[in-house]
C-alpha cells in the first residue's frame, strides 16, 4: 500500500516474471519519455483550493434521489475501492471473477489494480434502481471499471464487473485501442489539459449511459468474450504501469528520491515564501493554496508517475488516495544527479 511520497510497490518485478508474454512491454520502460517543453504544455489553471471527497460529488449534485438509498451504495461502492487499495481479499474476489482475468494469477491481481484503485474516481449511476452502478476510473492510466450491484435488504452486492479502457465508455463497441500507454502522455502540447478533457469526456459518458436518478436497473450489453477482450486491452497497461513503478523503486535514477524528500519538505512546510524560494517559477496563486492545505496532506500525496522531458526536465505527478482527480505536478530539471526544482503546480482535473 502506497503510504508516502517516495514509497512504491515492488511487487511489479515479481508480477513482470510471472506474465512472461508480457515481459517485452517492460523492455524499453527507462521511463515514460514526452519529448516536449514542459512549460508550453503545463496547465495555466487555477489550483485547487480543497482537496474534495469524490464520493459526496455525486450525491451533493442530484437532489431528487433517495439521499439514504444513494448514501448506503456510496458507502458499499467505495469500500470496494478502499479494499482494492489495500489489496484484500474481497477485491481481489472481485477482481478474480472478471472476465479475463484468469490470464493472470490471481495472488498477482491486488499488485496490478493497488495504483488503479489508489487513483481512481469514482462515479455512481442509476441510484434510484435495485442494480446501481459505480465507476471505478483512473485517469492516468485511462482505464476503467464497470461495476454492477443489486440490493439485498439494506445492503449491495456486485453482480458483475468488467474493466475496459477508457476510451471504450464511449464507443463500447469500437475495437479497444492497442497502445499501452494512454494518449494524454503524447499529446505534443498541453499535456495535461489533454489529460482534464479526456478525464472529463469519460466520466460523461458513464453518466449518460447510467443517469444517477435513473430507476431502472443498469445492465451490461457486452458478451463473457467481449468483456474479456476488454480485460486482455487494459492488462498490458496495467502491467507497464507496475514496471514503471519498480523502475522508480531502482538506483537507475539516483536523483528521485532526494527530490521527492526535498518535495515533501517542503509541502508539509506549509510555507510560500520558503516553496517559491526552492521552486522559483511556481505563481503566487499556488503557493498559497498549498499553503492552505490541511496538515497531514504532504503525506498523503504518493507518486504516480515520472515524465521525461525535453532538456533534461522531468514531470512528478502525484496525487492523494483520498481524491481521484487532485494533483501535484513538479517540474524539476536534471544536473549532477541532482533535479532542481523549477516549478509546484496543483490542479484538479475536473474544475
Amino acid at each position: 500500500m502506497r503510504t508516502a511520497i517516495f514509497v512504491f510497490t515492488l511487487t511489479a518485478v515479481s508480477i513482470l516474471a510471472a506474465a512472461p508474454a508480457y515481459s517485452r512491454i517492460a523492455s524499453d520502460l527507462t521511463a515514460v519519455n514526452l519529448s516536449v517543453d514542459f512549460l508550453s504544455s503545463l496547465p495555466n489553471r487555477r489550483p485547487a483550493q480543497t482537496v474534495r471527497a469524490e464520493n459526496l460529488r455525486p450525491l451533493s449534485t442530484i437532489l431528487r434521489v433517495n439521499l439514504s438509498q444513494a448514501r448506503t451504495f456510496a458507502a458499499h461502492a467505495l469500500a470496494l475501492r478502499t479494499a482494492g487499495v489495500a489489496g484484500e481479499d474481497r477485491a481481489a474476489a472481485v477482481l478474480a471473477a472478471m472476465p479475463g482475468a484468469g490470464i493472470v494469477d490471481r495472488e498477482m491481481l491486488p499488485a496490478l489494480w493497488e495504483p488503479f484503485f489508489a487513483n481512481a474516481i469514482v462515479q455512481l449511476g442509476r441510484l434510484e434502481s435495485p442494480g446501481p452502478v459505480a465507476l471505478y476510473y483512473d485517469p492516468l492510466l485511462d482505464i476503467a471499471v464497470l461495476s454492477f450491484w443489486e440490493k439485498a435488504d439494506q445492503n449491495y452486492r456486485v453482480t458483475s464487473v468488467r474493466a475496459l479502457p477508457g476510451a471504450m465508455l464511449a464507443a463500447p463497441r469500437a475495437p479497444p485501442p492497442e497502445a499501452s500507454w494512454p494518449s494524454w502522455i503524447s499529446a505534443r502540447t498541453g499535456a495535461i489539459e489533454t489529460l482534464a478533457r479526456i478525464t472529463r469526456s469519460r466520466l460523461d459518458a458513464f453518466r449518460r449511459a447510467h443517469p444517477p436518478d435513473s430507476s431502472e436497473a443498469g445492465s451490461d450489453d457486452a458478451s463473457f468474450a467481449g468483456a474479456a477482450a476488454d480485460m486482455r486491452a487494459v492488462l498490458p497497461r496495467l502491467i507497464r504501469n507496475a514496471a514503471h513503478h519498480a523502475e522508480l523503486t531502482g538506483e537507475a535514477q539516483p536523483w528521485l528520491r532526494p527530490v521527492l524528500i526535498r518535495i515533501e519538505k517542503l509541502l508539509a512546510a506549509r510555507d510560500p515564501a520558503a516553496l517559491k524560494t526552492e521552486a522559483p517559477e511556481t505563481d503566487n496563486e499556488t503557493a498559497e493554496a498549498l499553503a492552505a492545505m490541511p496538515p497531514g496532506f504532504a503525506e498523503e500525496i504518493v507518486l504516480d508517475m515520472v515524465i521525461e522531458g525535453a532538456n533534461e526536465d522531468r514531470l512528478l505527478i502525484g496525487s492523494s488516495v483520498g481524491d481521484g482527480d487532485v494533483y501535484v505536478l513538479v517540474l524539476c530539471r536534471i544536473a549532477a544527479d541532482m533535479c532542481r526544482l523549477r516549478r509546484v503546480m496543483l490542479t484538479s482535473l475536473l474544475d
